[in-house]
């Protein structure tokens, strides 16, 4: 361990890193400021200080290179004097850890919610979007992290499919309802994305497919049933007016 040493940056990209244990490097002018040095020579400047309970905390600042030792140290200022008011900053960075994040929606969706609610069918293609799109865009990122733009911007990237873009702005609104129910976030970012206009397509049985369809409901095993589609297919009538025939 090395003390009483003033960070600058000269000092601390000059310190060696041991390939065996991290090295803690302290400031000698702000009590609790330091620079800890992994053996793979990331070094990383944090702050460590008592609660108001008496407990040993440390809270990272930022990655040098990417921060200074200079505003790493106005941080730590500021954050050693909201400790002097009582406060604790490694509390809010805990909470925020341990807020849920997209994938453990998903999860908690398809086991929770989807595999006892929905047919199979449609518990297969909600899990063929989770994978093939929305963990592909969305991994890593806490729910209350998600915006309405992302998944607008979301929404307009799949606009080349209006089919898959609703059913993907559907699945996603289910899942941020039921966050909301389960109180892991207050807001639903999908409220302000409208869906496509689909346009409907009817596509009549070529004669063809017509001659398939009546071999495979010849073989069925259920004449009742295949006489309610040769009927269908004979008069153009409604499903349902069809079943409920006497």
């Amino acid at each position: 361990m090395i003390t009483n040493q003033k960070l600058t940056k000269r000092l601390v990209e000059s310190i060696k890193p041991d390939l065996k244990n991290e090295l803690l490097v302290w400031d000698s002018e702000l009590k609790g400021f330091g620079v800890r040095i992994f053996p793979t020579g990331r070094r990383t400047y944090f702050v460590q200080y008592r609660n108001q309970f008496g407990s040993t905390r440390r809270k990272k600042i930022g990655v040098h290179g990417v921060t200074t030792a200079e505003l790493a140290r106005d941080e730590a200022k500021r954050l050693l004097g909201e400790v002097a008011k009582g406060e604790d900053p490694s509390k809010d960075f805990q909470k925020a850890k341990l807020k849920p994040t997209f994938e453990e929606l998903a999860s908690e969706y398809l086991e929770v919610y989807a595999k006892s609610e929905k047919r199979p069918k449609s518990y297969r293609e909600d899990q063929r979007m989770l994978n093939a799109i929305l963990l592909k865009r969305f991994r890593g990122k806490k729910i209350e992290e998600i915006t309405t733009y992302d998944i607008q911007h979301l929404h307009h990237e799949l606009r080349e499919t209006l089919y898959v873009a609703n059913r993907v702005r559907a699945l996603l609104n289910k899942m941020f309802n039921l966050a909301i129910q389960w109180n892991w976030t207050t807001l639903n970012p999908v409220e302000g994305v409208n869906k496509y206009q689909e346009q409907k397509r009817d596509r009549w049985l070529n004669d063809q497919e017509l001659q398939r369809l009546y071999d495979v409901i010849d073989l069925y095993h259920n004449q009742s049933v295949a006489n309610a589609i040769r009927l269908l297919v004979l008069t153009g009538s409604r499903k349902n007016e069809v079943l409920s025939a006497t």
